[in-house]
């Protein structure tokens, strides 16, 4: 949305349009109210009103954000895709058609314009991790399938059934989806120690010494991981393979560390104080900078946290429980919770400093606040405490010399199997 010139207009579940202040908010966004029937007792709803109003969106030449498998998740792969989408595409494909005028010049291979988007990130249960947002070829309604569904009922269900297996397809392609989550997990960290190794071929154009591929690149990369991955892992090497990089994975989550911890280690324990010492004055810097934002966010976020596992608890549908629901009950507990919070503070400010300061302090904590949020010091440092102490213990020519060969079996399985799959 933020990528686009084109004003985009969400589209979400209705029922978060009846909480305070998110609902305002949604309706000010131009968002849209889908009626899902696992909101409503499993009953089938009806959604008409819901289609036309994204169909005058799209006629008007506005955009659409859609998830279209119509649920939140935290699953590796794809779910089934909902037909709602399409029968939005439709419906604007054929207003626009009836709305040309004679002299009017329509493009009949391309009326409605839908377009994929993948969203891939490499750390999901992390907050704040890194994502990927991957653009896919636009699926065109055109004026034959807007031609063909006026037929019958039934010609107009067949293609929107077409429309929706080839958006899932699309998807596919411009999504990282793998079995289970450990799989993904091991793929990418076995296309970690590839990058790493410095094997894969520049970009065209690059300049300077070899380094890792652009984000774009990366994403290619991982989505050729995959392929192979899919095709060959029954294979005895790649089944041997996966097998010790997972090991080495459980490893690293064993002694909370991550790869980048182990590849750019140095083995002298000089350079470990350094660095610790180094993270101790950025907590020192940081500390009376963050020490406000903490004092007022921190109690805000433990209430946030437990208020949305109660309300996690109290939904007509228990078995909805992954990180997205409980993430997305933390944001609308948060977006009413910290308005009050801050008219609170302004108002005991304003009556014990007088009203000229109520402004100052409330942008001073609004900083404190995201500073403490963005650099983390107290977690920075106490993970740097963590990394050394278990650095200090193992034995790190052992854990480097592992990791070594087992990114020399993954650049030699790439080199050996990559042009067969192609």
């Amino acid at each position: 949305m933020c990528t686009t010139d084109r004003k985009v207009s969400p589209i979400g579940k209705s029922t978060l349009f009846t909480v305070p202040v998110l609902g305002a908010l949604l309706r000010a966004l131009g968002a849209v109210p889908v009626r899902r029937r696992q909101d409503y007792h499993d009953q089938v709803q009806n959604n008409s009103a819901a289609i036309d109003a994204m169909a005058s969106i799209l006629v008007r030449g506005d955009g659409l954000c859609i998830f279209p498998e119509g649920i939140s998740h935290d699953a590796p792969e794809i779910h089934d895709l909902k037909t709602g989408f399409a029968r939005a595409a439709m419906s604007a494909a054929n207003t626009l058609i009836k709305d040309a005028s004679s002299d009017q010049m329509i493009d009949e291979e391309h009326i409605v314009a839908i377009l994929p988007v993948g969203l891939n990130y490499m750390d999901k249960d992390r907050f704040r991790s890194s994502v990927f947002v991957e653009y896919g070829a636009p699926l065109w309604i055109t004026a034959k399938d807007v031609k063909e569904a006026s037929v019958s009922e039934d010609a107009e269900h067949t293609i929107i059934k077409r429309i929706t297996a080839q958006l899932r397809q699309r998807m596919d392609v411009v999504t990282l989806t793998a079995p289970t989550w450990d799989e993904l997990r091991v793929l990418y960290l076995a296309q970690e120690l590839y990058l790493s190794s410095g094997a894969h071929t520049p970009e065209p154009g690059h300049r300077g010494k070899q380094s890792r591929p652009a984000a774009k690149d990366v994403a290619a990369i991982a989505h050729r991981f995959l392929e192979v991955y899919k095709n060959l892992k029954n294979d005895p090497e790649i089944a041997s393979l996966f097998r010790d990089v997972n090991e080495y994975r459980s490893q690293l989550d064993l002694m909370h560390l991550r790869d980048s911890n182990i590849s750019t280690l140095s083995v002298s324990r000089a350079v470990l104080v350094f660095k610790l010492v180094r993270s101790v004055i950025g907590l020192a810097l940081l500390f009376p900078v963050s020490l406000p934002g903490l004092i007022v966010h921190g109690p805000l976020g433990i209430l946030c946290h437990y208020l949305a596992g109660w309300m996690s608890k109290n939904q007509d549908h228990p078995e909805i429980k992954d990180k997205d629901q409980l993430a997305h009950f933390k944001i609308m507990s948060a977006m009413v919770l910290a308005p009050i919070l801050y008219i609170l503070i302004g108002i005991a400010v304003g009556f014990t400093s007088g009203a000229r300061y109520i402004f100052p302090t409330l942008v001073t904590i609004f900083i404190s606040g995201w500073i403490a949020i963005s650099y983390r010091p107290f977690t920075t440092v106490a993970n740097a405490l963590s990394v050394a102490a278990k650095l200090m213990l193992i034995d790190i020519k052992t854990l480097k010399s592992r990791r070594r060969m087992l990114q020399q079996r993954v650049v030699h399985a790439v080199q050996k199997h990559a042009s067969k799959s192609q």
